[in-house]
């Protein structure tokens, strides 16, 4: 059980859907240069 719940969260999509959660919390004046990347 705690494998099945740790897994899901180890994996790329998790770790990009925080980063993009993270961005968004943050002020950042040069969204374009965010975008570009």
């Amino acid at each position: 059980m705690k494998r099945l719940a740790v897994g899901p969260m180890t994996t790329p999509k998790y770790n990009e859907w925080w980063v993009r959660r993270i961005n968004d919390n943050i002020p950042d004046p040069s969204q374009e240069n965010s975008q570009s990347i």
